[in-house]
């Protein structure tokens, strides 16, 4: 009997495991790649930018007309970036989200 639970326990992480991991690089578990961070470049006339994450990664991107983008974007903003990768690893964003990330609201404090 213990041998039986063993196994299932075994087979059920063998399972989940990976779809955590799968969850966990994708973007609000919608499955499209994203990065967050600084914005370090931005050329609105090549249409290519660069987030540096805070772990010290550069991601660079394009955009398109398609492109959904939220705020005003220049160098030092915070961005968050969902994008696609095709074949040859070129990144284009699918929405662009400017400015530091909400806070959630907090009480006023007592004079």
């Amino acid at each position: 009997m213990r041998k039986l639970v063993a196994v299932a326990m075994a087979v059920i992480f063998g399972l989940v495991l990976p779809t955590v991991s799968i969850a966990k690089s994708s973007h609000k578990g919608t499955g499209t790649p994203h990065v967050s961070g600084t914005i370090t470049s931005w050329d609105d006339t090549a249409k290519q930018a660069t987030v540096k994450e805070s772990s010290g990664k550069e991601i660079s991107f394009g955009w398109n007309d398609a492109t959904k983008l939220t705020g005003t974007p220049k160098v030092g903003e915070h961005a968050s970036v969902s994008y696609t990768k095709d074949k040859e690893g070129k990144r284009t964003a699918t929405h662009i989200t400017i400015g530091a990330k909400t806070a959630e609201a907090k009480p006023a404090a007592p004079k």
